[in-house]
């Protein structure tokens, strides 16, 4: 057994107490925000120098523009902004946009611009969450059984953090502890983009390979999409129906409580 996970809630709800120096002022949330309009402005002029260049006849200013636009639109993709993201990097490396260069190069910058887009917006959550809910994070925190899990988070934040980005599934709990723990931020954002750079290079490489195109890339992602509002739907009914099943148990429970009681009085 590891001996630095804590063997119980009670264990690490002692152990462990909040660390000032983990908490975000008001001073380096405004310079962040002010980093990620900057950023997303850079992208901005980018894309529009790109579409200027492309419509002089330049063919190199079209894989420009979509590298900017992509890049942007990946920016903005977290749980404020939840939008798709998988068809994003697939458009990107196919051949519709037609990046220069052998095969290994372009995965190699498709995977790293949108990975880098992926740091940036759940970096922009991170520091979101904190302008929004500091005071709801504290409160959170100091939970037992969210400080056991900040626990066994702390063993290993970056390993765990960039495992959590590979998995080509949402984890966002893994991010979120994180963010109530108040890890470092740029080893949040770094994390982030190591683990998303593998998981974008794989998706790029079997796109090229399997040469998709455009409707083929919107097929697939409207399938992910449709697979997860079906799952999302089906957990919704089921807590529906607990919570009914819950409350006819208490009505009939309190039915017959109310009759014993008229009997005994009687």
């Amino acid at each position: 057994m590891n001996p630095s996970v804590p063997d119980t809630v009670e264990t690490c709800a002692v152990e462990m107490t909040a660390d000032p120096s983990r908490r975000i002022g008001s001073t380096a949330l405004r310079l962040w925000f002010v980093l990620y309009l900057v950023w997303m402005g850079l992208l901005t002029v980018g894309a529009l120098w790109g579409y200027a260049v492309w419509r002089q006849g330049n063919p190199l200013g079209l894989p420009v523009w979509a590298i900017c636009l992509g890049t942007f639109y990946l920016s903005l993709a977290n749980n404020f902004c939840p939008l798709p993201t998988m068809w994003m990097v697939m458009l990107l490396a196919s051949s519709a946009v037609g990046l220069p260069g052998p095969v290994p190069l372009r995965i190699a910058y498709v995977a790293a611009a949108t990975a880098v887009a992926t740091g940036m917006a759940n970096l922009n959550e991170y520091h979101l969450l904190w302008a929004v809910g500091g005071r709801v994070a504290e409160r959170v925190r100091s939970a037992q059984l969210v400080r056991w899990a900040i626990g066994c988070f702390r063993v290993s934040p970056f390993g765990i953090l960039a495992l959590a980005s590979l998995v080509p599934i949402p984890i966002d709990a893994v991010r979120w502890i994180a963010i109530a723990d108040g890890y470092n931020r740029w080893r949040f954002f770094w994390a982030n983009v190591a683990g998303r750079w593998l998981r974008y290079a794989l998706l790029a490489g079997a796109t090229i390979w399997l040469s998709l195109g455009v409707w083929t890339i919107l097929a697939v992602q409207a399938a992910v999409v449709a697979v997860a509002g079906v799952s999302l739907l089906v957990r919704t009914m089921r807590r529906r129906g607990r919570r009914e099943a819950a409350a006819v148990v208490c009505e009939t429970a309190e039915t017959k409580t109310t009759e014993l009681s008229a009997d005994y009085t009687d």
